[in-house]
């Protein structure tokens, strides 16, 4: 099968992380399969994409992601495949205009990643999100929260969903450093990481919050980039907290840095399926996520679910000073993580791909 995935750009993100994977595997089952950027701002994920021998296409880097006359451009690009899949706003509406504007009967698959985006929150905005949406053949939820408010919001009756999928034995089997050498901190502190973008809704400002009431022995780990990191940055040292806290940036380590802290969080107001919390849960490390929509329904039963108040957040991070508590959690995280395998994920995508062509 000839498959396009076409993406804003592949910066460090979980729609970016899972074009990175699903790429991977449909090559090794004997896919042709390529990927197009509208523009090559941030290409995290592009360097490790390329290695993996799949061509990574730019389709123009001189005007923004925002901008209609992407629509035209993209025309050429259409011709050729079984299947174009397309991730993340607005290169959905982009997608979908060109084959509009083209005649194509080319098959479009969409991947909606999240529980809420900003669109929603005007008419106009919803209308035409309706009209973009029934242009592709089949809308894939990444969860069924996802589905569900996508289903209530846009009312297109062709979709479905498909839960996110991680490689776990990757996770799993990861290599820890030792705390010294990625941290060059005591190894009897306590780390906690989260691993995300600095954006709305991420609520990593929270997470720093709770060191007002924990002891020195705690330390946080973030890891990303974003408009708001240097805010963070700023707020640490306001609090007097800044030493406990480790800003590593970008990296392309993570399941290492996993395998390093002791526990992983994630502070969000909303989520779909996150990618990097089922990084997380695969490691076999506690995981503490925002009693939010789309994040309780993965970590729920399995995971401590949190209230987004930074003393709530403290007080399950000091409970897994408990070593019972804390060994019951990380078993159970593990084990829901197995649930969620690449494989699984991979081969469901097949099956719709089949579906809208047949």
């Amino acid at each position: 099968m000839k498959i396009l995935h076409i993406i804003n750009n592949l910066g460090m993100g979980g729609a970016e992380k899972l074009v990175h994977d699903m790429s991977f595997f449909q090559k090794k089952r004997g896919d042709e399969v390529k990927v197009l950027v509208l523009n090559s701002s941030n290409e995290y994920w592009k360097i490790e994409i390329e290695k993996n021998g799949i061509e990574v296409m730019c389709l123009t880097n001189k005007i923004g992601i925002y901008n209609p006359i992407m629509s035209l451009l993209l025309i050429p690009y259409l011709k050729g495949w079984d299947v174009i899949h397309v991730h993340l706003f607005p290169a959905q509406y982009w997608v979908a205009l060109a084959k509009f504007i083209s005649f194509n009967n080319i098959k479009l698959i969409t991947t909606e990643h999240s529980t809420n985006n900003r669109r929603r929150k005007y008419a106009l905005l919803k209308l035409i999100d309706r009209l973009i949406y029934r242009m592709y053949s089949t809308v894939v939820a990444c969860s069924e929260p996802v589905l569900k408010s996508f289903v209530d919001y846009c009312n297109v009756t062709k979709s479905t969903f498909i839960s996110n999928g991680v490689d776990v034995n990757l996770f799993c089997g990861a290599q820890p450093y030792t705390k010294k050498e990625l941290l060059d901190c005591d190894e009897n502190l306590f780390c906690v990481v989260m691993v995300s973008r600095f954006i709305y809704p991420k609520a990593q400002k929270l997470l720093i919050e709770s060191l007002k009431y924990l002891n020195d022995n705690v330390k946080l780990v973030f890891v990303g980039d974003g408009v708001e990191r240097d805010n963070c940055i700023e707020y640490a040292k306001l609090l007097g907290k800044y030493g406990q806290t480790s800003f590593l940036g970008v990296r392309h380590d993570v399941p290492r840095i996993l395998k390093t802290c002791d526990a992983i969080a994630l502070i969000t107001e909303f989520e779909g399926l996150s990618l990097s919390t089922l990084e997380g849960l695969s490691t076999g490390k506690p995981f503490i996520g925002s009693d939010a929509p789309g994040l309780k329904d993965v970590i729920g039963g399995a995971g401590l679910l949190v209230e987004n108040d930074a003393k709530k957040i403290a007080e399950a991070i000091e409970s897994l000073q408990d070593k019972a508590l804390y060994k019951e959690i990380s078993t159970k995280c593990l084990e829901r993580s197995k649930e969620y395998d690449l494989d699984v994920m991979v081969d469901r995508y097949y099956e719709v791909y089949k579906n809208s062509l047949s």
